[in-house]
């Protein structure tokens, strides 16, 4: 599954493709069970994607779309 491979990729230190593949289904209309884990497991990699960019402009951007994420 999508949430599987996410997960593979993270355990990977693949944090930048694993958000690309969340995407997915993180980003589908629907709200049931699965959109919502991907929404949270994005809010993760969102946050630690925060920390291996050396902008702060970047930085930013990612810890203001985990917050939107997680304020859903």
């Amino acid at each position: 599954s999508v949430l599987d491979k996410t997960e593979s990729l993270l355990e990977a230190g693949e944090v930048q493709l694993a958000l690309h593949v969340i995407d997915i289904l993180a980003l589908a209309p629907d709200d049931d069970d699965d959109v919502k884990a991907a929404k949270k497991l994005k809010s993760k990699l969102l946050y630690l994607r925060s920390k291996d960019v050396p902008s702060i402009v970047s930085t930013n951007l990612f810890l203001s779309l985990a917050d939107a994420l997680d304020e859903e």
